[in-house]
Order: structure tokens, then sequence, then C-alpha cells
């Protein structure tokens, strides 16, 4: 399964992620954006987040 991974000593906390997707990107409460934890993750969603970021912190990770 294919997981979105979020750099975080690359991210800034724009949160253009959370806006493309934010059922499944989120701010945590300490200040730095996190991957909501699921089953399966929509792909497309997560691929416009990828090229939306522009960190370019976002990638799959194969787990």
């Amino acid at each position: 399964m294919k997981t979105p991974t979020i750099d975080l000593s690359e991210c800034t906390s724009c949160e253009a992620c959370t806006t493309a997707c934010p059922h499944i990107f989120r701010m945590h409460g300490a200040g730095y954006v996190e991957v909501i934890d699921q089953p399966g993750y929509d792909e497309a969603c997560v691929n416009l987040a990828i090229r939306t970021c522009p960190a370019a912190c976002i990638s799959w990770t194969e787990v």
C-alpha cells in the first residue's frame, strides 16, 4: 500500500495540501502538517497536493 509522506524538514506549513485534501492532510496543534491515518488514500487528491506543494515535500511511500 502507498501512503503519503511529508518531509517536515522541508515543509513550510503553507497549508496548500490541507486546502487541496482536507480529508488527508491536517494542521497539528503543534503547528506542523500531518497525514491523517487511513486504510487507503485518494491517489488523485494526494497527487494534486504533491503538484501544488511549493516546498515539494510530499511524496508517496510504499508501506
